[in-house]
């Protein structure tokens, strides 16, 4: 009994802390660590992190991103952007009541060749009718055509988190109809 239980510590192998950072833009953010026995394993893992604690900007703290571990160096697993969400209670209280609301889910391919799927949430003013829903919902169509074929996939989740993205779509919507809010649900890398 005694010979199985040192059997067992010895096929047991120690666990040590490795940190994962972002690639990319963030500049080699420490985005956590992970408790594990060697650091092949790390690759592939998934991490969560708010904005507002990348950033520093406590304004953002209802956004998340997802970062999957590509690439593992000394010990260190380096991570990149694989996705972008807004909390769902705050989508919640973006919308209000006796306003309309277009969500819309398409998938983009950037100019280099990569796909995301893209959910975009817009707010109006006030009630309106189908027909002007529609018209706008074609403008945001049509506004996200024009952007994937000039910008690769990296350059739109940056104009996104920057909010670049949300201010010309408002700008470009106030053609149909005044919008109150212009928002990015989500978009995640395919």
């Amino acid at each position: 009994m005694a010979q199985k239980k040192q059997l067992k510590k010895l096929l047991k192998k120690k666990r040590k802390w490795l940190s994962i950072y972002a690639k990319g833009d963030f500049k080699n953010i420490e985005l956590g660590e992970t408790f594990l026995a060697e650091s092949a394993d790390l690759k592939g893992k998934t991490i969560s992190a708010d904005l507002s604690k990348i950033t520093g900007d406590m304004k953002k703290q209802n956004t998340h991103l997802t970062f999957v571990v590509t690439e593992v160096k000394d010990n260190a697993g380096y991570a990149d952007l694989i996705s972008y969400s807004l909390s769902t209670m705050y989508v919640k209280r973006l919308r209000g009541s006796s306003k309309d609301k277009i969500e819309e889910s398409f998938i983009i391919t950037g100019s280099d060749g990569l796909k995301a799927r893209i959910k975009p949430l817009i707010v109006l003013r006030s009630q309106v009718h189908s027909s002007v829903r529609s018209a706008a919902r074609r403008e945001l169509k049509a506004y996200f055509d024009e952007v994937s074929k000039t910008e690769n996939l990296d350059s739109i989740f940056r104009n996104i988190i920057s909010s670049n993205i949300q201010k010309q779509l408002r700008e470009r919507l106030k053609k149909v109809y005044p919008v109150q809010i212009s928002e990015i649900k989500s978009i995640r890398r395919l």
